[in-house]
């Protein structure tokens, strides 16, 4: 089944231009376990990369600020995106980090290239703004994250939003706090290894 989502993946990589892109939902909890790497960090740079092989790639550069599950220790951390809108090569639902953006990412592996090497795509990249003079996680596409809760792995098509994570639009006065979110992350870690 995993080679199939490699072979589907792969082939987006070399459409110039994709209609749609298909990920399974997963659940927080299953992105934080198969994580390599979770982190909270800073997008230092994004750049596109035309010079490896016949398809350019979108490189982005992270400023490592905390490490919440792997072993990581160097200050920054170079993932790259399949294509590169820049140059015209899109793939659909691809949502980039851009530059100055703060977050905390779940990173399925730092050895294999993939498309997108976020758990999940955008469901393992949580976004930290600041509203009302306080920080806030939200999802990749804005939404307050305002729980977190534990929640069976899916089996059917994401629609961007991990499940458990519960969002509440415009709901900034109950938006989590960062800190809130790691603690949950590090409680649900600590279960895992009794």
């Amino acid at each position: 089944m995993r080679w199939m989502i490699g072979i589907c993946l792969l082939a987006l990589v070399w459409l110039p231009a994709a209609q749609a892109t298909a990920v399974r939902a997963v659940s927080l909890q299953e992105a934080l376990r198969h994580s390599e790497l979770v982190f909270q960090g800073r997008v230092v740079t994004r750049k596109v990369i035309d010079d490896a092989g016949p398809r350019p790639f979108t490189r982005i550069v992270f400023a490592v600020e905390e490490v919440i599950k792997g072993d990581y220790a160097a200050p920054t951390l170079t993932l790259d995106f399949a294509g590169a809108p820049e140059r015209g090569l899109v793939v659909a639902d691809m949502d980039y980090p851009e530059p100055g953006e703060a977050g905390i990412y779940f990173v399925e592996s730092l050895r294999r290239r993939q498309a997108n090497p976020l758990y999940g795509w955008s469901q393992g990249r949580f976004r930290i703004v600041v509203r009302g003079g306080r920080p806030l996680v939200v999802t990749a596409d804005g939404s307050p994250v305002v729980a977190l809760t534990p929640a069976a792995d899916g089996h059917y098509l994401s629609r961007g939003v991990a499940k458990g994570v519960r969002v509440r639009r415009q709901a900034w006065d109950q938006g989590m706090a960062p800190e809130d979110f790691k603690a949950v992350l590090r409680d649900w870690l600590a279960g895992e290894r009794r």
